[in-house]
């Protein structure tokens, strides 16, 4: 027996033992249903990067896996500790960003204040001359 075949045998009773939860694990490992089903009745291989994450998501190794003998796995994580690692993430991923942002927006706001000062002191279009009192528009 090969070690594909060997791998497959075991996930296939980890995953009867677990009240056959073989879609989670599809999911969480980012395999389609049908594909993993085509892999555990055998109609499918699968390549060693996707039999390694499966067995990181078991928490077993994969030499463990392909190891001749049984495999020990314990429950399989559950769905809601996936989605909450990754909620995780995502909320500070969104914190970082927050806070570039808030960054941004106070560099702006010094900018704008630096040159509302500057500005003060200069002439603009439209304004009349200091010195003549003549609006340089009309005066040309």
């Amino acid at each position: 027996m090969d070690s594909v075949e060997i791998f497959r045998k075991k996930l296939r009773s980890i995953v009867d033992e677990q009240r056959g939860r073989q879609s989670q694990v599809a999911d969480a490992c980012g395999i389609g249903r049908n594909e993993m089903n085509d892999f555990l009745s055998g109609r499918k291989n699968f390549g060693i990067d996707r039999l390694e994450r499966i067995a990181d998501y078991l928490k077993i190794s994969y030499a463990e896996m392909v190891r001749n003998g049984t495999a020990e796995a314990g429950p399989l994580p559950a769905a809601e500790s996936a989605n909450e690692s990754m909620l995780k993430e995502i909320i500070l991923n969104l914190t970082r960003q927050n806070s570039v942002l808030t960054k941004m927006v106070q560099d702006l706001h010094s900018q704008l204040s630096i040159a509302s000062e500057t500005k003060k002191g200069s002439w603009e279009p439209g304004s009349k001359n200091r010195r003549s009192g003549i609006d340089r528009r009309q005066a040309g």
